[in-house]
């Protein structure tokens, strides 16, 4: 007898009287695939001896009949042949994500091997979405997102909690002023103040405002509770107030948050240092929790997008705040004593103005904002206060020093939090434990997906790679983790299978990934063509794995400065001002940053040496193209063989076009190395020979963009595949708008002649002031 033969003996589905939103859900969809039985909160009546089948998520008070490993979470199947049954979950996702397997997997298998059940451990107790960019953030704005269907699938793999506190609007309610982009910095990670009122702010933001937000915040809970996800929020704090705000209370003013490059205005946040602003955090928690008390945590993220803690030293104009935390000339070891005590009394304080309405609430945090607070941060922790990273070896946000380096490039060591970090170092496990033992969770962040590797590309599979961090995360032993950026769900990438190595992972740490991933390409394309697919992400997968990172455009600089409608050629300023505007008007730039002349530039950073820049160029060139070729050519033989059905030609497709965005976006970033070691040893050396050739480079890197422009142009406007993140609202400096095909083409135009062009970069550019002419530069 089958399992889906044992289910149709069911006559009656119970649930429990909790009204746990997800037994509803389950329970529903259980009905409607065995259309045959009732759905009740109630015992069966004793003359039913069979069809008796069990949906509920476990409490506190109900023990499994089968040895459970220690610690962790489960579900729990058991069908016999007169469709008595259980379908039991010790967290409502892992319900869901039980049920789906049941649904796609098991139906047709045995009904014998369930008849004693089938037990499921967990591979994490948490599994959040770290920074969500569709759900709350970044790129809400995305098109074609539906949150049912993304809150359905973050618990069909694994997730446990999702990040609900997006804006309502596409930009938030920050004042600026002419020339600056820092308002932009305020649409993402939105703090408490942009969904409650304090009674000392009351009427700073419109209530119209508030309410908007605070509902789409409550649709949003009520939709992942549907489907088992706890809510959670992600906020910048102590975020900065506007200036209106301190021209009445001028002694509540704390630290400057700003960047002074990136802002031209200064920014400050509350002094938490005073009582009144204590007060002000304690009632907007306690306001926000009375109106959405399903909340399971807050993570704080600060010295960072208009936040700040005042005295800490990473602050971007340096240590600074208020009148009352610490006096004058005091030495740095007592300055760090105080911000870093002074920090942590604003984390107990969220803490416990939630834990007045949930008990168990937590707190997040990163330690990569205390730099000479680190020791006091770390003496300070526990008590359900958590810290997030993907390590917690290194000090600050420098990795240079740490344990970690790319799998094929020992001298690349930014890689934490990139998929090419699958390996943990034994010192994590000993961090972790210490930090438990005060009940400070450690929670490991990590990336599969779009976010840290191929910004705004979708979809691209190396399942052997993210099955790599997976494993390496669950042998040493870590229980809470964080994927960052969220998920490309069925509306965008219908055949990711990345994502379902994770849905397999996460209730079979044991599963033989070969085995597994052969399953899913039969599943999608059948036997016939599976060992196709498979080799064509091999090639992709070792194509990936030869890319080296390059700061800043590897992850989220490849949008924010508009790489891809962006004329590469040796001298920016040869196009105008007004010609450029078009992108520079989305462009994370201000008039005197001279990343808009100059791509080794963003604010005072200097982004590589033209070395390290070709050498990228180089190994891309020597490791990457010929792969990556071979599995697009791997793929179009099935795409374009018209004799097979188109269903199956669909999947090939799909993959196919989502390659060939890559191979479009690492070309981008190969020329974009390229113009960094042409342009600037051109004009560092004197030797003729050297010069001649980098002018050379730079020709040939000009002419291979325009092709590669061209080439993006044709699958933007031929493919049938979400390939990339498009903005169904318009284009913002954090997403592409359905404006990028006519953007593309004008980079084409203003490219055009212009390879031969000498390299120039104007030495003084961020010193220009606009509206005045400098004749003399002093000193």
């Amino acid at each position: 007898m089958r399992v889906i033969e044992a289910l149709s003996r069911v006559r009656q589905i119970e649930i429990t009287q909790n009204r746990i939103p997800v037994e509803s859900t389950v329970a529903a969809a259980f009905q409607r695939m065995i259309d045959d039985a009732s759905v009740e909160s109630e015992p069966a009546d004793a003359d039913m001896e069979a069809g008796i089948f069990q949906i509920f998520v476990a409490d506190e008070n109900f023990t499994l009949d089968q040895p459970v490993p220690d610690k962790k979470e489960w579900a729990f199947f058991q069908i016999d042949s007169a469709g008595n049954g259980r379908l039991i979950a010790s967290r409502p996702n892992l319900l869901y994500s039980a049920f789906c397997r049941l649904r796609e997997e098991w139906l047709y298998e045995d009904a014998e091997r369930y008849k004693n059940g089938k037990l499921m451990p967990a591979a994490f107790k948490w599994h959040r979405v770290n920074f969500d960019y569709f759900s709350a953030h970044l790129c809400r704005t995305i098109r074609k997102l539906d949150l049912t269907t993304y809150a359905r699938e973050l618990a069909r793999q694994g997730y446990t909690h999702w990040e609900v506190n997006g804006i309502a609007a596409p930009l938030a309610l920050e004042e600026g002023v002419y020339y600056e982009v820092y308002p932009r910095f305020y649409t993402y990670a939105p703090g408490l103040d942009q969904f409650v009122e304090s009674r000392l702010i009351k009427g700073t933001y419109p209530r119209e405002y508030l309410e908007a937000n605070l509902n789409l915040m409550k649709r949003k809970v009520e939709i992942g509770l549907r489907y088992g996800l706890k809510p959670g929020i992600q906020c910048f704090e102590p975020r900065s107030l506007p200036e209106k705000f301190f021209q009445k209370y001028p002694f509540l003013r704390g630290p400057r948050v700003d960047h002074p490059f990136r802002s031209q205005k200064p920014r400050f946040a509350l002094t938490l240092a005073h009582p009144a602003a204590r007060e002000h955090y304690t009632e907007l928690v306690e306001n926000l929790l009375s109106e959405v008390p399903e909340l399971d945590y807050i993570k704080i993220i600060s010295n960072d997008s208009g936040a700040g803690f005042e005295f800490t030293k990473s602050l971007y104009v340096g240590a600074n705040g208020g009148a009352y935390l610490i006096r004058e000339w005091k030495p740095d070891r007592d300055i760090a004593e105080a911000a870093a005590m002074n920090a942590m009394r604003f984390l107990r304080l969220l803490r416990d103005a939630a834990s007045s309405l949930n008990p168990e609430f937590r707190i997040i945090t990163h330690l990569e904002p205390f730099y000479t607070e680190r020791a006091v941060i770390l003496r300070e922790l526990g008590d359900r206060i958590d810290i997030e990273g993907g390590s917690f070896l290194g000090t600050g946000w420098d990795t240079l020093d740490s344990p970690y380096h790319h799998p094929n490039y020992e001298d690349v060591r930014e890689i934490i939090g990139t998929a090419f970090h699958t390996s943990l170092d034994k010192r994590e496990r000993a961090f972790i434990d210490k930090m438990a033992a005060r009940d400070t969770r450690c929670h490991i962040s990590y990336s599969h997906g779009f976010v840290h590797n191929f910004e705004p590309v979708l979809g691209l599979p190396f399942p052997w790679l993210t099955y790599e961090k997976l494993k390496t995360m669950a042998e040493s032993g870590i229980e809470y983790a964080g994927h960052s950026g969220g998920i490309a769900a069925s509306t965008h990438a219908p055949w990711y299978i990345n994502q379902e190595i994770l849905r397999e992972f996460h209730l079979n740490p044991k599963m033989n990934i070969d085995e597994f991933i052969h399953r899913m390409a039969d599943r999608w394309v059948g036997s016939e063509f599976a060992g196709e697919l498979i080799d064509g992400w091999k090639l992709f997968e070792k194509a990936y794995r030869a890319y080296p990172p390059m700061f800043l455009y590897s992850g989220f600089g490849h949008v924010w400065y508009k790489l891809w409608i962006r004329p590469i050629i040796p001298n920016i300023e040869a196009i105008s001002e007004a010609d450029r505007a078009y992108y520079e008007d989305f462009m994370l730039t201000t008039p005197h940053n001279p990343t808009r002349v100059d791509f080794n530039r963003d604010v005072l950073f200097v982004l590589s040496t033209p070395e390290h820049a070709r050498n990228i160029m180089q190994r891309i060139d020597a490791n990457v193209f010929d792969p990556l070729t071979a599995a697009i050519a791997q793929l179009e033989k099935i795409s374009a063989n018209a004799e097979i059905d188109a269903s199956l030609r669909g999947v090939f497709e799909d993959q196919r076009d989502r390659m060939l965005a890559f191979k479009c976006w690492i070309r981008t970033l190969r020329n974009v190395a390229a113009w960094i070691a042409g342009v600037h040893t051109y004009l560092d050396v004197k030797d003729p020979e050297m010069k001649k050739t980098n002018r050379a480079l730079v020709h040939d890197m000009v002419l291979d963009e325009i092709e590669n422009a061209e080439e993006l142009l044709n699958l933007w406007e031929t493919s049938q595949t979400e390939f990339m993140i498009v903005s169904g609202t318009g284009e913002t400096t954090f997403i592409y708008g359905e404006s990028i095909g006519e953007k593309i083409k004008r980079k084409i135009e203003l490219m055009r002649g212009r390879e031969d062009d000498e390299p120039y970069i104007d030495p003084n550019f961020m010193w220009r002031v606009p509206g005045y002419e400098m004749r003399r530069m002093i000193g």
